[in-house]
């Protein structure tokens, strides 16, 4: 159960990095 989790709490880290930088990359093409 421990293992599960570490890997849902990566998970949810590896998806907030994902939304952190899509976000910025959306905010770089809008300005252009």
């Amino acid at each position: 159960m421990v293992i599960v989790t570490r890997v849902r709490s990566a998970s949810l880290r590896a998806t907030a990095m994902v939304a952190w930088v899509w976000q910025c990359l959306w905010v770089v093409i809008s300005r252009w």
